[in-house]
């Protein structure tokens, strides 16, 4: 990390914040802009009392895996619809990547995402899903995955 990075992420949080989105954590919007240029990493959400652990993805690959899953659902003849439809988006999400000048991230995408209630079983419970979330609705995060031995 280059000392200016350093010093960026050192500096006040108020500084960081970005109006448009003012109960995002500004780190945790750092780290989907990362996510955003290919880095995926693991985490553990809570957002509204439960927890959601999966890995932090791109836009990009939150659409084209989503699309995919929807089309596989519909009917043969309209496959081709779903795809379109879901194009611009990974377009977008291709885009935003590129430009530096790009405003920082309101939303969140997890890959092989669980949810984690209060008994600590993790839902669904036969496999894992896409999941995308407001940061504003997170209340908290920690690095790493939760998984079923750890909630008990």
């Amino acid at each position: 990390m280059s000392e200016d990075q350093t010093n960026s992420l050192q500096s006040d949080d108020a500084e960081k914040a970005d109006p448009s989105y003012p109960d995002a954590d500004w780190l945790l919007q750092a780290l989907v802009g990362l996510a955003e240029n290919g880095l995926e990493f693991a985490v553990t959400l809570n957002v509204g009392g439960f927890l959601v652990s999966g890995l932090v993805a791109g836009g990009n690959s939150y659409f084209k895996r989503v699309g995919a899953e929807f089309a596989n659902v519909l009917p043969e003849d309209a496959q081709g619809t779903a795809a379109e439809f879901f194009a611009p988006l990974v377009e977008l999400y291709d885009n935003l990547a590129k430009d530096p000048a790009a405003p920082p991230r309101a939303l969140i995408h997890l890959k092989n995402a669980s949810f984690f209630n209060t008994h600590g079983a993790p839902l669904p419970n036969n496999r894992s899903v896409w999941w995308r979330g407001k940061l504003s609705a997170v209340d908290g995060f920690k690095t790493g995955e939760l998984g079923a031995a750890d909630a008990d």
